[in-house]
């Protein structure tokens, strides 16, 4: 059970796979895929393609596909102690990140809360 704090950062991963794969079952049968890693910490890992940038915040992007409206794969979005280490990454690079599962939306598995491993 979470506190009203939680420290995602230290949180356990309930799940370890690779970011393509929780892609293709969420995109393949969805339902399923939120029974099992909706609202859980999770860890994928991948070839990171791009970080989308703002003053104080970094989504990390694995990218699958191309969609009606732009990349599609699995976007996590970084806790600000993790937006600088994540922002100076040469890309594309192997990387593993972790953090909550929020579900996906028909283009994209979101995490929220990531941290790069």
């Amino acid at each position: 059970m979470y506190t009203t704090n939680p420290d995602y950062a230290n949180e356990t991963a309930l799940y370890s796979l690779d970011a393509k794969d929780v892609f293709e079952k969420y995109k393949n049968n969805t339902a399923e895929a939120n029974e099992k890693y909706t609202g859980a910490m999770i860890q994928v890992n991948g070839s990171l393609d791009k970080v989308e940038q703002s003053d104080t915040t970094a989504v990390a992007v694995f990218v699958f596909s191309e969609g009606m409206f732009g990349d599609e794969g699995v976007r996590c979005v970084m806790l600000p102690k993790h937006v600088s280490k994540v922002r100076q990454l040469s890309l594309p690079r192997q990387v593993e990140i972790k953090g909550m599962c929020v579900g996906y939306n028909d283009t994209d598995v979101i995490m929220e809360h990531c941290v790069l491993n």
